[in-house]
């Protein structure tokens, strides 16, 4: 399912990418491996902005450590996950597993939007067989038919 921003609403989740990324790093370790931390936290937005539009969520804006990105009707916690890979798969670190949310989402996103690819019960995603190393080290990697 594909959910489109506006300009609005992508000009939102840029400022509230730069916030965010602004406060954590001056607080918190930076454990986001990648050559570009700001457009990681701009991807991010960009998904959770999406999934709460796709499934009438009112995103979280807030600074600051969080569990989760939402909590559903049934009191699930639900972490959204962002990737720009067409063929993206879930990926979540080993820590997860200290102090999980219920429910995993994965958005494709791209500069105008995001597709929901599907969600998975933590049940389901932290198990020893979706153990694996992508080369930056062993996490869960889930993957959506």
């Amino acid at each position: 399912m594909r959910v489109e921003l506006s300009d609005m609403e992508l000009m939102m989740a840029r400022f509230i990418a730069a916030s965010r990324q602004t406060y954590g790093r001056r607080n918190y370790e930076d454990k986001k491996k990648m050559d570009d931390g700001f457009q990681a936290d701009v991807d991010g937005m960009i998904g959770e902005m999406c999934f709460g539009k796709l499934f009438n969520y009112y995103v979280d804006v807030s600074l600051g450590k969080r569990k989760a990105d939402f909590v559903s009707r049934k009191g699930e916690s639900i972490d959204v996950k962002s990737t720009r890979y067409r063929n993206g798969r879930l990926l979540a670190t080993l820590d997860k597993t200290q102090d999980p949310c219920d429910i995993y989402v994965l958005m494709v996103v791209d500069d105008r939007g995001g597709e929901y690819r599907g969600h998975v019960k933590k049940e389901d995603l932290f198990k020893d067989e979706n153990k694996k190393d992508l080369g930056r080290g062993e996490g869960y990697v889930y993957e959506f038919k």
